[in-house]
């Protein structure tokens, strides 16, 4: 059952360490709530660090 639930875990993860560099992840009760909300969540947040960086990085 975790397995199911947990599927896409390693690709999201792996694509948030790429976009912010964090290598390491708190997992929590909303995350076993909602596996794929919680992840979606941490992806889309991941692309707007990205941005931050992006930008700051533009602004020098």
């Amino acid at each position: 059952m975790c397995a199911d639930l947990f599927r896409d875990f390693q690709f999201g993860l792996k694509l948030i360490q790429q976009n912010t560099g964090r290598n390491t992840f708190e997992i929590g009760p909303e995350a076993v709530q909602n596996p794929n909300k919680y992840l979606s969540d941490l992806v889309v947040a991941s692309y707007g660090a990205t941005t931050k960086v992006a930008d700051a990085r533009a602004a020098t």
